[in-house]
């Protein structure tokens, strides 16, 4: 299992407050399956923006404590990017501040709106040859009521990364809600524990696929937990299937519309 999105970096945010308790959760998270984790610090414009080679310097010493104790989980460079056009001066192209210093990007949208903005800073990093993944949209109160938005960015080559803990009602029952239907219309890429401690916010995903598979019914998740995430993460192309041209609200449920289209990532 592949995990996109974790603040285990210790001292580095408000995730793991010591270099004990990132040993942990990289514990946790092997226990559960897990063998890839991105580390995704939070970078907020230029207030809250740790260098680039302290995240890897970073990486490399937790991935040597790691395997130090025998504690099999891989860790690459990254991090969570608040949208924030003052940021976009930090940034010309692929590597720093991507997953694994490739194309992809992981991004944070502000919590409670969507900044008419929001379509020129993604469109910024598209001219630059990165491709955004929206960290967590099933949280996002504006997203819940419309999820058109969702699929217009997805449209236009932004990937849907969705909080694991979501689909167990970690963050109550509209969020829970949301990542289902969005799992269930297929406008998920990636998962990512979005772990910061040992605690309720943990990065062990062992219920997680066995969630999805019954979300999903007869169809595969072999691309959302191999080929998706492994692409992302090896800074590969890939092609995202199935994407509904529209949906429809029906009984409390969104539905994809039959007619889909498929489109290459990375190209």
């Amino acid at each position: 299992m592949i995990d996109l999105h974790s603040h285990i970096l210790p001292e580095m945010d408000d995730g793991a407050e010591n270099l004990d308790m990132s040993l942990t959760m990289l514990s946790m998270a092997s226990k559960g399956g897990t063998t890839t984790m991105v580390a995704t610090p939070h970078v907020i414009g230029e207030s809250v923006c740790p260098e680039w080679e302290t995240i890897v310097q970073e990486t490399k010493v937790l991935n040597r404590e790691a395997a130090c104790r025998g504690i099999a989980v891989t860790l690459y460079p990254g991090a969570e990017v608040a949208i924030d056009l003052e940021f976009l001066n930090k940034i010309s192209g692929p590597g720093p501040y991507c997953l694994n210093g490739g194309r992809y990007m992981l991004v944070e949208l502000p919590a409670r709106e969507i900044p008419g903005w929001t379509d020129e800073f993604f469109f910024y990093l598209q001219t630059k040859e990165i491709i955004p993944i929206l960290a967590h949209p099933e949280r996002h109160p504006e997203i819940q009521q419309k999820p058109e938005q969702l699929l217009e960015w997805i449209h236009k080559g932004i990937l849907v990364q969705i909080n694991a803990g979501s689909l167990k009602g970690q963050w109550g029952t509209k969020v829970k809600k949301a990542a289902q239907l969005l799992v269930l219309n297929q406008l998920v890429h990636a998962f990512g524990s979005d772990a910061h401690s040992t605690g309720t916010r943990n990065p062990n995903l062992g219920y997680l696929k066995t969630t999805v598979q019954s979300l999903q019914r007869n169809r595969s998740i072999e691309k959302l937990f191999g080929d998706y995430p492994s692409a992302i993460v090896n800074d590969r192309d890939f092609c995202v299937s199935e994407v509904p041209e529209s949906l429809s609200y029906k009984d409390g449920k969104w539905n994809g519309i039959k007619n889909c289209l498929s489109r290459w990532i990375g190209r």
